[in-house]
């Protein structure tokens, strides 16, 4: 039996063995941006990248047309270990969070493993997740169950070494964050012949901001507000009648955005900052709570990587790592890629 160093060489001489087709998947998906769940070409170059290696792949799961998973097992029973592989872009500008880089590296470690699965425990699955950005694509997968038998989620993030963040623990920077939206509308009027007539709602907004601002020292030291306006007008000689701007709030966990400082800050100090602008007769405010991604504390023994995770809620929901749970969900002994598949329940 191969000892573990000598297993550890396997899987880097594999990898290296495979790094030009590691390097183009990864270029090949940030040439091509595609926003949140339309990650249509990325996803499918991935996973059938990854099917070349031996692994069994489903897709679509959990309800997402560009999620998947893909399988391998082990020589016998053991604990199912997945890496989380992210490719969705930016909106107007592309993979400036490098997820190409990241289901690049989820192909990397199929490529890696593949060499040694025939020889140790357990299931190697990469999930293909869509949606890290404008979306929580995870805790849709979560919630769809497609974590239930999972014993640890994994998934690595690139950052330059010149962030100015804490990129690993324990300087770590996790937040859980809500989606905020502002709207305001006034008059429209012609801001040189009639501007007498007309009700700025951009004047709103920027006051909006500048409120924000001022908020900034009463909120704790982890939580983060930012922000961008939408939409500022149609034309600079019309007093815009419409405004609107797009808010991100972050805290150091769900609770603290629920319950704590920036609760309080999203949804009542704000709401009455916002009460305040509309002054004006006419001037409307509309705010809306889009909703989140957020972090839970882990109930006492569970397997969860230092800091809070990235990946959704998962490292409240994975449970404790242990191979005789659910043991009849487990493969058959000697199951490979293409033998054997286990039991899931019903998705």
């Amino acid at each position: 039996m191969a000892t573990r160093e000598e297993l550890e060489q396997r899987i880097i001489e594999a990898i290296d063995l495979h790094r030009e087709l590691i390097l183009e998947v990864a270029e090949t998906i940030r040439q091509n941006p595609e926003i949140a769940f339309q990650e249509y070409q990325a996803s499918a170059l991935l996973a059938a990248s990854i099917q070349k290696f031996g692994y069994e792949v489903e897709k679509p799961i959990g309800g997402l047309e560009t999620a998947f998973r893909a399988s391998r097992h082990g020589r016998s029973d053991g604990p199912i270990i997945a890496v989380l592989a992210e490719y969705n872009a930016l909106p107007g500008i592309g993979h400036g969070c490098g997820h190409n880089l990241i289901a690049a590296s989820g192909l990397a470690a199929a490529i890696g493993l593949s060499a040694v699965m025939g020889e140790i425990p357990g299931i190697f699955e990469v999930i293909g997740c869509p949606a890290e950005e404008a979306g929580g694509g995870k805790i849709v997968l979560q919630q769809a169950g497609v974590f239930d038998d999972v014993d640890a989620a994994l998934m690595v993030h690139h950052a330059g070494h010149q962030t100015g963040v804490g990129t690993r623990y324990p300087e770590g920077t996790c937040l859980a964050v809500t989606e905020l939206t502002f709207e305001y509308f006034g008059k429209p009027a012609h801001a040189a012949a009639d501007p007498q007539n007309g009700i700025n709602a951009l004047n709103a907004v920027i006051a909006l901001f500048t409120g924000i601002d001022a908020l900034r020292q009463h909120v704790p030291m982890e939580t983060r507000i930012h922000g961008i306006i939408t939409h500022g007008g149609d034309a600079p000689n019309i007093v815009p009648h419409y405004a609107a701007a797009r808010f991100y709030v972050r805290a150091a966990t769900l609770e603290d955005l629920e319950r704590g400082a920036a609760r309080a800050l999203g949804q009542q100090r704000l709401k009455q900052a916002l009460q305040g602008l509309a002054h004006e007769p006419g001037l409307a405010v509309d705010q809306k709570d889009i909703g989140g991604r957020g972090f839970r504390a882990p109930a006492p023994g569970v397997l969860q990587p230092p800091r809070k995770l990235p990946e959704g809620d998962l490292g409240h929901a994975a449970p404790p790592l242990s191979p005789r749970r659910r043991g009849d969900r487990r493969p058959a002994a000697g199951g490979g890629a293409h033998g054997g598949r286990r039991a899931r329940p019903p998705r």
